[in-house]
């Protein structure tokens, strides 16, 4: 998947002067490695329902994690007042990927695509990312270092989370869940 950032920077002088008139490009990354097999690690990311109880940068998260389907998030930047959203789910790969867009007002005000990604370094570990491309003429008036300590924050937690042994009934539920087979960008449950 290519992003604007990506287009304008494959083009050259001509694609940036006309970034220059039209907005402009960012991107933010933050990552962590996880001592947890992936299959753990997404189990904690895609469930929303309990994002309260240990996400701090995602302090609220409701909606289905299917192509197509609009997220109900409210993210809390550091030293920030909380920020409601509802971006667009735009690719699921359980349990490696999970990307979404969204948008302030109309598009090329302030757009972003952000991707989750799960990539295993042995069976028990993983390198999490999470990775930002921004677009749009507002792109160059945001300050992103309270978003970007909000993902920092959101990391060690998801950590200290996945590392932690699953509780009997939460394991169970999980085994069940991993013997089902899921196709890439199939719908199926909740985030």
């Amino acid at each position: 998947m290519r992003s604007v950032c990506d287009s304008v920077r494959a083009r050259g002088v001509p694609a940036i002067l006309l970034a220059v008139f039209l907005g402009a490009c960012s991107s933010m990354r933050s990552e962590v490695t996880i001592n947890a097999p992936p299959e753990r690690v997404w189990a904690v990311l895609a469930d929303m329902q309990a994002y309260p109880e240990w996400n701090p940068f995602f302090v609220k998260a409701k909606g289905n994690l299917v192509v197509g389907e609009d997220l109900d998030l409210t993210m809390l930047p550091v030293g920030k007042s909380a920020q409601d959203f509802s971006p667009t789910v735009v690719e699921v790969s359980r349990p490696r990927k999970l990307v979404w867009r969204g948008r302030w007002g109309v598009r090329g005000l302030f757009d972003g695509t952000h991707s989750f990604v799960i990539e295993p370094v042995n069976e028990r570990s993983v390198k999490f990312s999470q990775h930002e491309d921004f677009s749009g003429i507002f792109v160059p008036f945001v300050g992103f270092e309270p978003y970007h300590q909000g993902w920092e924050k959101m990391n060690a937690a998801l950590k200290q989370r996945a590392e932690q042994p699953m509780p009997a009934a939460a394991a169970a539920a999980h085994e069940r869940s991993r013997a089902r087979r899921f196709t890439p960008n199939a719908s199926a449950g909740t985030l």
